[in-house]
């Protein structure tokens, strides 16, 4: 069935036949009545994959939170498991099933932990900090890591899918901790100001096929905080006419390379978009936005 995720309301009622008030039920088939309670670490992953595209959020967020909350009390319980199994019981107990053991812990980085930090929830990085003491401390290994280990003792399964969610899922990281998305079919670039990688000073990669770039992130006179935007390099042409600012942040000024350029400022779905005279980046141009502290509610300055 093809869905188009752009009206959410035809997705919503048989998401919600799977919520039980805690999290998304694994199965739900009133048709064939079958169903099964077990919390599975990737019950959110379409909510992970709607932001990584850019777009909107398609369920509650309550819902979503209290979905990751009890995939990290139950699956991710370290007094039971050095590694969050791929599903458990209501109980927090492994199911029984062939290879209950196994847990994935670059599928839970991806479908649970930077579906977190998009939420801005402290457990995302907490459970990737887990991963991370894991491979260094006890596998002694973090460049050769597996897909497969087993829960119990975090010890990997080399017969399993070695290549499988390794590579990219640190990219979806980065991804996550700044909310970055290329939108140059609209001449635009989408990032999030209140991003969990911008809490505080720092330097963060903007990777996208058409630039490379690095935002850093910085804090100005007392009520203000800067990003700067540096392309380190550009392959094709790129032209931005807009920046879409998660956050609920005020921009109060906008530049490139130290000229002040005029905008115009407005509510997008929730973030504050500026708007401004095309300009075209090439190689070492800096872009600079400097934005209040002072969140925006309900579409209103405070």
């Amino acid at each position: 069935m093809r869905t188009d995720l752009r009206e959410p309301e035809r997705i919503w009622p048989s998401s919600a036949a799977l919520f039980n008030g805690t999290y998304f039920n694994k199965l739900y088939n009133p048709v064939m009545g079958k169903e099964s309670d077990e919390i599975f670490v990737g019950q959110a992953a379409g909510e992970w994959m709607v932001r990584l595209l850019g777009l909107e959020s398609v369920l509650p967020e309550d819902m979503v939170r209290s979905a990751l909350k009890t995939i990290y009390e139950n699956n991710g319980d370290t007094s039971r498991y050095a590694l969050a199994p791929i599903k458990v019981t209501k109980e927090g107990r492994m199911v029984q099933r062939d290879c209950a053991e196994q847990a994935w812990p670059q599928y839970t980085m991806v479908f649970a932990d930077c579906l977190a930090m998009y939420l801005g929830m402290e457990e995302g990085m907490a459970n990737l900090r887990h991963f991370g003491r894991i491979v260094t401390e006890l596998i002694q290994a973090p460049c050769t890591t597996t897909l497969w280990h087993n829960c119990v003792t975090g010890l990997p399964d080399w017969g399993g899918i070695d290549r499988y969610m390794n590579t990219p899922s640190i990219w979806f990281v980065l991804n996550a901790m700044t909310g970055f998305h290329p939108q140059l079919d609209e001449n635009a670039i989408k990032f999030d100001a209140d991003g969990y990688g911008f809490r505080s000073a720092a330097v963060l990669p903007f990777i996208a096929s058409a630039f490379w770039a690095k935002a850093e992130i910085g804090c100005g006179r007392a009520e203000e905080k800067y990003v700067k935007i540096s392309f380190d390099k550009v392959f094709l042409g790129v032209r931005l006419e807009k920046l879409r600012i998660g956050g609920c942040r005020k921009v109060l000024a906008f530049s490139l390379n130290g000229k002040e350029i005029p905008f115009e400022e407005k509510r997008e779905s929730g973030r504050e978009a500026i708007s401004f005279e095309g300009i075209s980046i090439v190689r070492g141009d800096e872009i600079v936005i400097i934005f209040s502290e002072e969140n925006v509610k309900s579409g209103l300055i405070v």
